[in-house]
């Protein structure tokens, strides 16, 4: 083949050969430069339909334009001058350079190094994933590193071709198996998580030197990928950063859904650990496995070693702060807009406000700060730098909005937004609408069209449709459905105003029996009350399903839908997997956007995994930096974690931001508890709850009887006029509590009473809601304080077989202690002792001070068990 001519190629070397083909380097003589030719294997390419499939994506592939993509110049068919037999050949851009593959046998890697590739080759896949192209076969064969250290990706579209993206007898080979997701391994069709998976082996052997699942023959590798799980990074190497091991079992999890959702999501975890682990660097990697690869002398490692060094300096930095520069998003707020009409119209401007937030929040390029961190400067005069400085935003979005009722001809909207920078506080765009009231939505889409105008963006033709989109044509249903919003925004939850939240909704889709989003808020509505359990009944569940369906059937691929569709799985059903499936959908449509990760934070919360909790909403209050809510929300997980001080600092803050929110107080006071107990400290912090709240009795009963302050407790229980104390959590009649305190008072024929009381009204609420853990968890104990030791014990583990903690790692906690206690009362201490046990050794509120806070817990005093349990706790 040397010197032969291919069409207009001269072919002047070969630079490889395998079973993909033979590739030489070229001359091309029309352009005077120098290409990459691969021919392909005839037996590959005589299938017509193979070839015509593979041309499809070959194309699509080579209409990417990216520094980390190999460019595909020219598919052709030509006589071959070795075998005069017409093969199908690709010309490509030609690469000086080695595989990963040579570089991962030669070099041993720093982390900033891996990373750096890693990143780059992330980048690239990326772009091929925006265009709906998914690669099949990342491995270290089909990865180049040029001598100028820019990482490129090669063959898109061969994957097809030669049948890797399935599994057959025939088609697989060794070398790109152990790289297979196991949805190839089983034959399914495949997107671009499996290219996630293929990345997770990579980055794993580029740490380890190995791949992570491994056989002897074929089948051996697949049943692994299937089946097992690989050794720890650290097991392999003791020097590799703790903080990556995360990334690739998130990237190596077995069911897609439960992987990185995108490829940028997994780059940021990268840079995440880049930040957090430069202390720890590992210059060298696995130095005695490495060791068996090295096959040059240690004179030409150090070469290697300076060059690498030098390109580092000189090339590769240079080169990740030009890509940095250009992947960076613009950052951007929408502040409250201010409502220039009557005060009854605040609903209207706040939902104006929501749009544009909406709608610009669906542009790739731009961050927008989500409206919870920018309701903090509603109603105040804000300063320009000051708002930059806290929200980490270059751009301000504000405006004014003014509904003019008339009496005879049409309402009119008068909106006036402008834009304003940042760094120099000069307004960019102003203008003003005033239209008749129909028009409001055609403003909203204009106001967000001319502001990602005025940042110099271009929208792409996904995005354009969903910046003008429409949520209803009708704009009496739209009132109704922003009336909704607002009550839903509400700070304080109550049932009385959840029920409002509803009934704007349902009068939204009378309205319009076509408003999609107002039938997917409506169902999660309907399941939230269910998840609270304010409404347990059949008719709550129906009502939320038949608003689901409509929903799902009006907008299936609608990013609001999907988010609001979500909640209703996992509060209805607590069907996790489908809650992920919605968000997962949802996030690729708005990738930026917190809800999202908030979202996922509560199904990690379910699962008991507290780490992808609490890093899914650090990441999402870096869109969201002053937001109360999710500060209190990692605080309940670094509570549960027993980190206390760090729980208790993130409740202050959220309190500096919202001081009349309930749950930063409360959250405080129950880390508190479990710190060190009923205090002062605990006891001021829920004297900042607002009074009626529904948690207020259950916080004030265990604060008075964790101070041993009997007699308060009473008084309090007295002048509460009804007769439950119910939350989410626990439901408890207040004879039932009133019985406990004189327990521990030592009034056992008052208590006695008490109890007698509660068994009536607990058997009632069993026999009406038998699906109720908190029924029959609070019966198991009453039970048990009545000597009924049998059926105590069938009603706590009734309660514990409804939610376990292997359903909901959060709520289950409750009838897990509950049981704990049960076995206390009726003398089983081994059983109690192996319940607290439990408690102590899974992410719960369980401490040595909480324990201490419940009387109860004293009969274990004498127990030598038990005060071993409480030293070895102690912390």
């Amino acid at each position: 083949m040397i010197g032969k001519t291919i069409s207009h190629y001269k072919i002047l070397e070969e630079l490889g050969r395998g079973g993909m083909g033979e590739v030489y380097l070229a001359e091309d003589l029309k352009l005077e430069r120098k290409v990459a030719i691969k021919f392909l294997p005839g037996h590959l390419t005589k299938n017509k339909e193979n070839i015509e499939r593979f041309e499809r994506e070959a194309r699509a592939a080579a209409s990417l334009n990216h520094p980390n993509i190999v460019t595909i110049y020219e598919i052709a068919e030509e006589e071959n001058p070795a075998t005069s037999d017409r093969q199908t050949f690709i010309v490509m851009e030609y690469v000086e350079g080695k595989s990963l593959r040579d570089v991962l046998n030669e070099y041993h890697l720093g982390q900033d190094k891996i990373i750096d590739i890693f990143t780059q080759i992330g980048e690239g896949l990326s772009k091929a994933h925006d265009a709906g192209i998914v690669h099949r076969d990342i491995k270290p064969e089909n990865i180049i590193v040029g001598k100028d250290a820019r990482v490129r990706i090669l063959d898109f579209g061969l994957a097809k071709l030669k049948g890797v993206s399935k599994l057959t007898k025939d088609s697989s080979t060794l070398g790109t198996i152990h790289y297979m997701s196991p949805e190839q391994i089983r034959g399914e069709e495949v997107d671009f998580r499996s290219d996630i998976w293929s990345l997770g082996v990579v980055l794993y052997e580029m740490l380890t030197g190995d791949v992570p699942f491994k056989g002897e023959y074929e089948q051996a590798i697949g049943y692994s990928i299937l089946n097992e799980s690989p050794k720890a990074v650290a097991e392999l190497d003791k020097d590799a950063p703790s903080k990556l091991q995360p990334i690739i079992k998130k990237c190596l999890q077995k069911d897609p859904q439960l992987r990185y959702q995108n490829i940028q999501e997994l780059i940021t975890d990268l840079q995440y650990v880049t930040s957090y682990s430069r202390a720890n660097d590992f210059s060298e990697l696995s130095k005695q496995k490495r060791r068996r690869k090295r096959i040059v002398t240690f004179v030409v490692s150090s070469i290697a070693v300076v060059t690498l060094a030098v390109i580092l300096i000189y090339v590769v930095i240079p080169a990740m702060k030009q890509t940095a520069s250009e992947s960076k998003r613009i950052t951007l707020v929408v502040l409250p807009f201010e409502n220039l009409g009557e005060a009854d119209h605040t609903y209207f401007t706040e939902g104006i406000t929501d749009e544009i937030t909406g709608r610009l929040g669906t542009v790739n390029s731009i961050a927008v700060i989500s409206r919870n961190s920018a309701e903090h400067y509603a109603g105040k005069t804000w300063n320009t730098k000051q708002v930059g400085k806290d929200l980490n935003v270059e751009y301000i979005v504000a405006g004014t909005v003014r509904w003019a009722v008339s009496a005879k001809d049409k309402d009119r909207v008068r909106i006036t937004p402008r834009l304003i920078q940042v760094s120099d506080d000069t307004e960019l765009w102003a203008e003003s609408y005033d239209r008749v009231i129909d028009d409001v939505f055609d403003i909203q889409s204009e106001i967000a069209v001319k502001v990602v105008e005025q940042l110099g963006i271009t929208l792409k033709r996904a995005e354009q449709i969903t910046v003008e989109a429409k949520p209803t044509k009708n704009l009496e249903a739209y009132q109704a459905f922003l009336q909704g919003q607002y009550y839903a925004r509400s700070p304080h939850f109550t049932v009385e105003n959840w029920k409002r939240v509803i009934q704007s909704y349902e009068r939204a889709v009378e309205l319009d029996p076509e408003f999609a989003i107002a039938y997917a808020r409506l169902a999660s509505a309907h399941a939230r009350l269910r998840f609270l359990r304010h409404d347990l009944s059949k008719e709550r569940l129906v009502n939320a399903e038949i608003a689901a369906k409509k929903a799902e059937k009006l907008a299936p691929e609608s990013e609001e839908v999907l988010l609001a569709l979500g909640y209703y799985h996992l509060w209805a059903h607590r069907d996790i997997e489908q809650a992920l499936k919605s968000w997962t959908l949802a996030e690729r449509i708005i990738p930026n956007d917190p809800r999202i990760l908030v979202a996922k934070a509560n199904v990690y919360e379910t699962q008991g995994n507290w780490d992808e909790a609490i890093r899914a909403v650090e990441k999402a209050i870096k869109f969201s930096p002053r937001d109360a809510s999710m500060l209190t929300d990692l605080a309940l997980y670094f509570w549960w974690k027993r980190n206390y001080s760090h729980a208790v600092e993130l409740c202050n803050q959220a309190i500096s931001l919202a001081p009349n929110e309930n749950w930063p107080y409360l959250y405080k006071a129950f880390t508190l508890w479990s710190w060190k107990g009923a205090n002062d400290e605990s006891k001021h912090a829920i004297e900042a709850v607002h009074s009626d709240y529904h948690w207020i009795p259950w916080a004030w009963f265990w604060q008075d009887v964790g101070e041993r302050q009997y007699t308060r407790a009473l008084k309090r229980l007295d002048v509460y006029d009804h007769d439950w104390i119910r939350n989410k959590m626990w439901a408890m009649p207040r004879s039932m509590m009133q019985g406990m305190v004189y327990d521990y008072m030592g009034e056992r024929v008052y208590a006695l009473s008490k109890y007698q009381e509660a068994l009536v009204l607990l058997k009632t609420e069993v026999e009406k809601w038998p699906e109720d853990p908190r029924y029959h968890s609070s019966l198991g104990l009453v039970y048990a304080r009545l000597g009924f030791n049998d059926e105590a014990l069938y009603e706590g583990k009734k309660a514990t077989d409804l939610l376990p903690l292997s359903k909901d790692a959060a709520y289950g906690i409750s009838y897990a202690e509950d049981l704990a206690r049960i076995y206390i009362l009726i003398g089983d201490e081994d059983s109690a002792l192996d319940q607290i046990e439990m408690l102590f050794n899974i992410h719960s509120w369980m401490s040595v001070n909480w324990i201490k806070m419940c009387p109860l817990y004293d009969q274990l005093d004498h127990n030598s068990r038990f005060q071993d349990l409480m030293k070895k706790y102690d912390r």
